[in-house]
């Protein structure tokens, strides 16, 4: 594993709702979600297809492939692979772990009473050290 030095403020984690946590998680993906469509219209903009010679290459109708296009359907994985061949295109999956398990797990030590006890809210904690923390 690669050294991280990052480190979390334990006041702040101590302050920060799980929910809180969730929801942010679920706007980062939403987010991903958009640039990849973003990513997709432009890969059509530059093989120079119109919508009409994909939807052609993917035997579908041309409305799906504006539709598509425009991020507006859920499509599978497969379909998505077909629709980056479609325009020439190429996918890359990328899946980064947020560690929020840790994060819960950190809050819930920190809500100890012999925690609090012998260490100051003011600790710095690296990733290596939170990663320790949690079996």
């Amino acid at each position: 594993m690669a050294e991280n030095n990052t480190t979390v403020d334990a006041a702040s984690v101590w302050d920060t709702d799980s929910g809180d946590v969730a929801q942010s998680l679920a706007d980062d993906n939403l987010q991903a979600q958009g640039h990849l469509w973003e990513a997709l219209r432009g890969a059509l903009v530059a093989s120079g297809l119109s919508y009409e010679d994909v939807a052609s290459r993917l035997g579908i109708d041309v409305d799906l492939v504006r539709a598509i296009s425009g991020g507006r359907v859920d499509i599978s994985l497969s379909d998505l692979r077909e629709y980056a061949y479609a325009v020439d295109a190429s996918i890359t999956y990328r899946v980064i772990p947020r560690y929020s398990h840790y994060l819960e797990t950190f809050r819930q030590l920190l809500s100890e009473k012999h925690w609090h006890d012998s260490h100051s809210d003011n600790v710095q904690f690296d990733r290596r050290t939170l990663e320790a923390l949690v079996p």
